[in-house]
């Protein structure tokens, strides 16, 4: 939707309103930025979307997850790994050595 711009962004906003109440929302957004864009970031996703669950990425540290972990009614999921094989050989360059694992592993 992003890549349609203001216009995708505006369908999207529109959609997510017209899921039921029950049915929970999983905004596939992948947040994960420094701290003052984590925090525009959630605000968008939880309170203007009004999702229930977003993927976020620790690899920036903590502030980066600090604003989406903020909203106990939500959730996030943590990504600690991805199936892609680039992805796969930099988290395993990036192991950690004194505890002999991954880094995923450690995230985990």
């Amino acid at each position: 939707m992003k890549a349609q711009g203001e216009k995708g962004l505006d369908t999207l906003h529109k959609q997510s309103h017209t899921i039921p109440k029950d049915i929970p929302v999983i905004l596939d957004a992948k947040g994960g930025d420094i701290g003052n864009t984590a925090q525009a970031y959630a605000k968008a996703v939880f309170e203007q979307m009004n999702c229930d669950a977003v993927p976020v990425s620790p690899y920036l540290g903590f502030d980066s997850l600090e604003p989406f972990l903020k909203y106990k009614e939500k959730r996030c999921h943590i990504i600690c790994r991805t199936p892609t094989k680039a992805a796969r050989i930099f988290k395993r360059c990036l192991s950690v050595r004194r505890q002999n694992n991954a880094l995923y592993e450690v995230v985990a």
